[in-house]
């Protein structure tokens, strides 16, 4: 399960970047620009899958300690810019504080933007709505042959809003 506390951990793995997706704003303007550029974006059931597998194998590198299938996932460019020993490296906070990210799987990913194409890259960013510990994301992949692989992920997690009194009960699990 998540961990409670004041744990912060964000983790950021970049070369050259410094179910449905729940409340997904409307993604025709993105849609378009990607259409220009011989680029489509997926529909949101592969928008899901592409959150979550990332996320879970994030969390799968970390309870293995190996890295390795998680580089496999990236983009050519990902893989040249990170070794398993880099990324191990890169990880190390949120591996040692043992967080499981595996509680996601039972949440909707909610984005907080549309998906959007940025020289050629999908970048999808939100967040899921997990307590005590909300998990937020924000990933780069990038079109190679068709497929969209890994390119830049940034995993953070903070203080689920939903723990301080003032906020709305918290959101339950998908069945």
């Amino acid at each position: 399960m998540l961990r409670a506390g004041s744990l912060l951990i964000a983790v950021f793995v970049v070369f050259a970047w410094g179910g449905r997706v729940a409340a997904e704003p409307d993604p025709s303007a993105a849609q378009k620009a990607a259409a220009a550029q011989g680029q489509k974006i997926p529909d949101s059931f592969k928008l899901n899958m592409m959150i979550r597998s990332s996320v879970i194998a994030v969390n799968q590198a970390n309870k293995t300690n190996n890295y390795t299938v998680l580089r496999d996932l990236g983009s050519p460019r990902f893989k040249e810019a990170n070794s398993a020993q880099r990324l191990a490296k890169i990880f190390e906070a949120l591996r040692k504080a043992k967080f499981d990210l595996s509680p996601v799987l039972f949440f909707t990913p909610k984005l907080v933007r549309a998906p959007a194409l940025e020289d050629g890259m999908l970048r999808l960013a939100g967040y899921f709505d997990t307590v005590p510990q909300r998990v937020s994301f924000d990933f780069l992949f990038e079109d190679v042959n068709g497929e969209w692989m890994i390119y830049g992920i940034n995993i953070a997690t903070e203080r689920s809003p939903a723990t301080s009194g003032n906020s709305p009960p918290p959101a339950q699990p998908n069945p």
